[in-house]
């Protein structure tokens, strides 16, 4: 099995808007959230049990942040 930074969280769009995907490329494990927390606790969640705890990454596309704010 690859070397992972552990599992992130990710905006996904569909055209009924937008969720969030709490996923581990390492273990191959992904799920989809409405809500950008319930992401975030099981990106922890996973981190906890196979990452030694590491933080989740979060990451973003376009030109905007999980705020809705302009990137600089």
């Amino acid at each position: 099995m690859k070397s992972s930074g552990g599992a992130f969280v990710t905006p996904v769009y569909s055209s009924e808007g937008r969720a969030y995907l709490s996923i581990c490329d390492a273990h191959r494990h992904g799920v989809v959230f409405p809500d950008k927390d319930q992401a975030r606790a099981c990106a922890e969640k996973h981190n906890a049990s196979h990452h030694n705890g590491r933080a989740p990454r979060f990451r973003t596309y376009g030109f905007r942040d999980f705020n809705g704010d302009h990137l600089a």
